[in-house]
């Protein structure tokens, strides 16, 4: 149901009844099919395969009380859902979200899993929060999540006491756009880097890279990555002074240092290309847009909106986006 429309210049953005106004959204993802799910608090998962008009909402059975951060879809029937801690879970659907299987569970002392990224249908990581030996937590799979193993020790990027992960947008992990058998993961609180990860090869050790954006204090530092061709975009800040936007989001080409530039409208926990020019920030302070060619030069970042909001998705081959946050707001960006 449409609830209103804001025209901005060339855009518009329009709300949407989710019917899930108890719901904090944090997953979200869009298929290559043009279907998009959302995962939340409250055990919520919801499917639309109509750019988001209208939602089918579950709460899988034995899970309603969990928080499911991170979802990532292959096409509107398959899907996998992971809910943080206590214990950390991932459940996978195979008939659109009407049934759920536990194929992952870790109950582990202080395990949070953070985010799950896939290079294609089959290959996949998940990652955590660090445990009582310092590692973050990180497990693969090469079935497309029916099954799941854990890498080696010295795989696991050992962290710096304060340094771990935010469950903010699902999206703090991602393939790297180079080389194809690593992964990268940023990290944030009192050290914020970006690491290369090899959970599928034994031989080699993460490596990482310090990132130029706010750190040093818990909630400082990165939220998420977003792959623009061979370009890696790490949007972040202060979560507890939000309106900052002087060292927020950072630009990495290829194996070059980190570059850091503003990203109007402060905090962001997450930002999606379209691929066609376009690209949308959101985070607690609002939505901000870039348009043009990449890096983000000469064109600067603009802000469109006040509305807040925590992760945001782009429909595959096309000029429109999705939006989740807290209060079960979903909204669509359409040019």
């Amino acid at each position: 149901m449409f609830l209103a429309g804001i025209s901005l210049p060339a855009q518009t953005l329009s709300f949407l009844d989710s019917s899930q106004a108890g719901v904090s959204f944090r997953g979200m993802s869009a298929a290559p099919d043009g279907s998009v799910w959302v995962s939340g608090s409250r055990g919520t998962i919801g499917r639309s395969i109509d750019k988001g008009q209208n939602w089918v909402w579950v709460n899988p059975a034995g899970f309603e009380n969990r928080d499911f951060r991170d979802i990532e879809a292959f096409s509107s029937q398959t899907a996998l859902a992971m809910a943080v801690d206590s214990p950390g879970v991932i459940l996978r659907t195979i008939d659109g979200g009407a049934t759920w299987k536990v194929v992952y569970e870790n109950n582990l002392s202080g395990i949070f899993l953070d985010d799950m990224a896939f290079r294609n249908k089959k290959e996949g990581i998940c990652v955590g929060d660090p445990l009582a030996d310092g590692r973050l937590v990180m497990i693969k799979t090469s079935d497309g999540g029916e099954s799941w193993t854990e890498t080696g020790t010295e795989q696991r990027p050992l962290v710096e006491t304060g340094e771990a992960m935010f469950a903010a947008s699902g999206s703090n992990a991602a393939p790297h756009p180079d080389h194809k058998n690593a992964y990268l993961l940023a990290t944030g609180g009192k050290i914020s880097r970006l690491w290369m990860v090899f959970p599928f090869q034994p031989s080699k050790m993460p490596t990482a890279i310090p990132l130029p954006i706010q750190q040093g204090q818990q909630m400082t530092g990165a939220n998420g990555i977003t792959i623009s061709g061979r370009y890696v975009m790490v949007p972040g800040g202060n979560y507890l002074d939000p309106n900052r936007s002087d060292s927020n989001y950072a630009v990495m080409y290829k194996n070059h240092p980190p570059q850091l530039f503003e990203l109007a409208g402060g905090y962001k926990s997450s930002i999606a290309d379209n691929g066609n020019g376009i690209r949308i920030a959101c985070g607690i302070t609002g939505v901000s847009m870039h348009e043009g060619p990449f890096p983000p030069y000469p064109n600067p970042w603009k802000i469109i909106s006040a509305e807040p909001f925590h992760v945001v998705k782009a429909i595959p081959g096309s000029n429109f986006f999705v939006l989740a946050g807290s209060r079960g707001r979903i909204a669509t960006i359409t040019f």
